[in-house]
């Protein structure tokens, strides 16, 4: 009975299991071939196939029938790649032990034919995994690869024949052939025209890889290239012959090798006009001149020319064209029109620029040292300035104490509640700008502006060429004249203090205080500002921040501007003395007693210190040591502050006269009498004699000249300069 129950529980269990866990897992044992394309034809051997339900290649599913329990017949699926095969039954999943590699196919490509460098698509089954891609046995780039399809580049060196891909399940090569074409050769200028020297780009293809090329103008070789691995060439630059006639010609290359040759046309054209340039255009004697040219022959000798003296010998470039040279207009260049020649050896080009020899005298005492001198006046001298006559006179409008600035060939002058701008040649008005009340200050002239102080307290800013205001700004009592250096404008105020603005804009920038009136003008020289005051005292402040330097004590009020020349600042008092100090601490080096009142500027020139006073004379003393040299007398006295020009000292009187002495000697030169007292400063530019007078109620503006002053040569024939 036992027995029977046992028996019974087996049967009963076993009728109770799933199938599944009955069945035997799939074993894969071996497969043929082991290898083949999509749609190859597998044989699966092995056991436990029966009910099989799946076959896969490295997970992709396959079509297959059941041969037996150990034979299945499928085919490589689509999308299959290398690796483990897989059969499923309901007993489980048997894998193999070894991959079947699935070998690439090619089926196309496009396009079939080309040369090298063409890209070209590859279409076909069991890319993934790509290795390799070969032009007829070359190997060549390739880009990303998707399972059917891949990018590749005909690499240098390939030939027609098939294509092959090579993944990790094999080599798959195609049935037709990639037809590698050889371009034909060609070249390419640019540009395609020029002038002899022209500098051209020349560029070529269709050549032999690493293959020399000869690259010729007409017949004439000028370089030699070598092409890259697809058989290309650029960056070569060759210049058009000197000797080129205008008119078409050849570049041509020719590869040494393969004997490919490529040839284009190249225009040549005329050579454009020699031009010279040069900067600036106009400027006093001793200006520095940077001179350009272009339009001479390639490489060619140039001399360059002021007037008919040779001042330079440059070479040009291989385009004809030189840049960057510095002339020195010579000292003895005269106020007027000149010309820079530049004249090519070789080529006999020539071109011709015009130079304005042009000298300013831009402010009160001639820049913010308050020197008082020109330095570079060639016309009146010594010897000339007793030939001096009235060239013109114009009325100004009311009285005149202001001093004229001459810029650009324009006199500006204060008149009566005005400023007024004319013709340096010829007096002629140019344009009139009203102020707020009397223009006792004189005017300076800075970029393109013309400042000047009235005695409403205000500084005005005007355009010098037109007189269109640009700026103006109040201090709190009458200024003194303007002085500009840096892009800052420095004035001294009524109200004890001094004045730094922004030249382009009128912004104040700082004020400092001194202990009474300001009516001197300040003078700046190496970052340090220096103003006189009615405290008895100089002042020195720093010029950007206005910080407080030193202050040296003179014996009275100090209306007189200061001047600084060889690091020494120069100061009259009205107490009869002028006064000489260290122009960095202050430290007192010297003073001379003139013995009466002193409201003259100094000025300084070669060693001496000039100034007027009160006592009818114009005082000459030794710059370093204070030692007098010499006086000479005037009419009246001698509030204008004189002025200096090549070895001529100039000063006016209110004698109603202006005086011209010899600098090194006093001697009298040459006097001219005006229609009222002169206390204005003269200025001296371009061989004429500039000075403002004013007799109580009127005023009028006076320039004198030689009756037949020396000219300029003129335009020189270039075909004559040697």
């Amino acid at each position: 009975t036992m027995k029977r129950f046992i028996v019974f529980l087996a049967v009963g269990w076993a009728a109770l299991a799933p199938a599944s866990a009955l069945a035997a897992v799939p074993v894969v044992s071996s497969f043929t071939p082991t290898s083949g394309p999509v749609g190859k034809s597998v044989t699966v051997s092995g056991s436990g196939f029966s009910g099989a339900t799946a076959v896969r290649f490295n997970g992709t599913g396959a079509s297959f029938s059941v041969t037996n329990d150990s034979t299945i017949a499928t085919s490589v699926p689509g999308g299959a790649t290398t690796g483990k095969l897989s059969v499923t039954t309901p007993g489980g999943t048997g894998t193999s032990a070894t991959s079947f590699k699935v070998k690439p196919t090619l089926e196309s490509f496009a396009p079939t034919g080309g040369p090298v460098g063409t890209s070209v698509t590859i279409s076909g089954s069991a890319f993934t995994g790509a290795t390799a891609v070969r032009f007829n046995g070359v190997s060549a780039s390739f880009g990303s690869v998707v399972y059917g399809s891949l990018s590749a580049t005909v690499p240098a060196g390939a030939s027609t024949g098939p294509i092959s891909v090579t993944t990790p399940g094999g080599t798959g090569t195609s049935t037709a052939s990639f037809t590698v074409t050889v371009p034909a050769a060609s070249v390419l200028v640019s540009p395609g025209s020029g002038p002899p020297g022209t500098p051209v780009a020349v560029s070529g293809s269709g050549f032999g890889a690493a293959e020399a090329i000869d690259v010729y103008f007409d017949a004439t070789p000028l370089a030699l290239a070598v092409a890259d691995g697809n058989g290309g060439f650029g960056g070569i630059v060759i210049f058009v012959p000197a000797n080129a006639a205008p008119g078409p010609h050849k570049v041509s290359a020719l590869g040494r090798v393969t004997s490919r040759a490529a040839q284009t046309g190249f225009a040549v054209t005329a050579p454009p006009a020699p031009v010279t340039t040069l900067t600036p255009s106009s400027g006093p004697p001793k200006s520095r001149l940077t001179v350009a040219g272009s339009g001479f022959g390639p490489n060619e000798s140039v001399d360059l020319y002021f007037d008919t003296t040779d001042l330079a010998l440059v070479s040009t470039n291989g385009s004809g064209g030189f840049s960057g040279i510095k002339l020195d207009v010579p000292a003895s260049a005269l106020p007027g029109e000149h010309w820079v020649t530049a004249s090519g050896r070789q080529s006999g080009r020539s071109a011709q620029t015009q130079f304005l020899v042009r000298t300013n005298w831009a402010s009160f005492r001639n820049g913010s040292n308050h020197r008082g001198v020109n330095a570079v006046e060639n016309v009146l001298s010594p010897a000339t300035v007793p030939g001096l006559d009235l060239d013109w006179s114009v009325p100004t409008g009311g009285l005149v104490s202001s001093s004229p600035a001459v810029s650009n060939g324009v006199v500006y002058v204060g008149g009566y509640i005005n400023l007024n701008a004319y013709d340096a040649a010829t007096g002629a008005p140019l344009w009139s700008a009203a102020t707020g009340d009397i223009v006792e200050s004189s005017p300076a002239v800075a970029n393109g502006i013309v400042y000047v102080g009235s005695i409403d307290s205000k500084l005005y800013a005007y355009n010098a060429a037109t007189g269109a205001p640009v700026w103006n700004t109040a201090t709190n009592e009458g200024v003194s004249s303007p002085a500009i250096a840096n892009g800052i404008v420095y004035l001294g105020s009524g109200d004890a203090k001094l004045y730094a603005y922004n030249a382009a804009t009128g912004a104040p920038l700082w004020s400092a205080a001194t202990g009474d009136a300001i009516g001197s003008s300040p003078a700046v020289a190496n970052g340090i500002v220096y103003v006189g005051s009615d405290d008895h005292k100089l002042y020195a402040f720093n010029a950007a921040s206005g910080a407080p330097l030193w202050n040296a004590t003179t014996g009275n009020a100090v209306a007189s501007s200061p001047a600084v020349a060889n690091g020494i600042v120069y100061v009259a008092s009205y107490d009869g003395k002028l006064y000489a100090y260290n122009a960095t601490n202050g430290n007192p080096l010297w003073n001379a007693t003139i013995g009466a009142f002193v409201y003259s500027s100094p000025a300084v020139a070669n060693g001496v210190v000039y100034i007027g006073s009160d006592d009818n004379k114009l005082h000459a003393f030794n710059a370093a040591s204070g030692t007098p040299l010499w006086t000479a007398t005037t009419g009246g006295p001698v509030h204008s502050s004189p002025a200096v020009a090549n070895g001529v000292v100039y000063v006016g009187s209110y004698d109603r006269k202006l005086y011209a002495f010899n600098a090194a000697s006093g001697a009298p030169l040459w006097s001219a009498t005006t229609d009222g007292f002169v206390g204005s400063s003269p200025a001296v530019a371009n061989g004429t004699l500039y000075v403002s007078s004013a007799d109580g109620s009127a005023g009028k503006l006076w320039a004198y000249d030689l009756t037949a002053p020396p000219i300029p040569i003129g335009r020189p024939d270039p075909a004559r300069l040697v």
